[in-house]
């Protein structure tokens, strides 16, 4: 997403038409609760157990996402990193670009097996 809104940017320049690319991190929403998930395999135990992962996982709330989706909005920037894990997540791929996505799926799936 993040090259897609780069290249439509730079197609969209001087059309008075801005590109906002958002990289949320955990957002507390019922998205996971209503979610229609039919396998769980590689994910979690059971619909509960994702729920709950989840629910631990999402640190901010839906109106600071919002909130900072409407400043960047009127600050006219390029992109926004939305809570505390997005920064972080940001951060990691800047630093270790071949191997955050190795660590990530490593870190998940320990998680799933406890």
């Amino acid at each position: 997403m993040r090259g897609f809104s780069d290249a439509l940017r730079e197609e969209l320049r001087g059309t008075g038409v801005t590109v906002l690319c958002v990289h949320p991190g955990g957002i507390r929403t019922r998205i996971v609760e209503q979610a229609r998930v039919v396998d769980l395999a590689g994910l979690a135990a059971s619909h509960e157990a994702l729920s709950q992962s989840f629910a631990a996982d999402a640190r901010t709330s839906a109106e600071d996402a919002a909130k900072a989706i409407v400043g960047a909005i009127r600050d006219g920037r390029e992109r926004v990193l939305i809570g505390p894990d997005a920064r972080v997540l940001d951060w990691l791929w800047r630093m270790f670009p071949g191997r955050t996505p190795r660590w990530l799926v490593s870190l998940r799936r320990k998680r799933w097996q406890t």
